[in-house]
């Protein structure tokens, strides 16, 4: 999702960024997709670090999620200000 959102220019990547900050800044390019950013990170990062081991239900869900992030329509003004080209 990240990448995606980077190259279409939503969000600017940078080293170390962490999955919550990658979902605030895409939140605002997002719009109604906006709230589940938060629970694709938190989701993200509980798997990650060994918190817990995905569900078929979280793993279904989460890259639905992934799908719909990338073919969303993007808003105009995006997190950096620019306008998607």
């Amino acid at each position: 999702m990240v990448r995606s959102l980077d190259e279409r220019g939503a969000i600017e990547d940078y080293p170390g960024m962490t999955a919550h900050e990658a979902a605030r800044l895409a939140a605002r390019a997002l719009g109604a997709l906006a709230g589940q950013m938060d629970e694709a990170a938190d989701l993200f990062d509980a798997v990650r670090y060994g918190r817990v081991e995905p569900t078929p239900t979280q793993d279904t869900w989460m890259r639905e999620f992934a799908d719909r992030v990338t073919h969303a329509s993007l808003a105009l003004e995006t997190a950096t200000g620019q306008v998607p080209a």
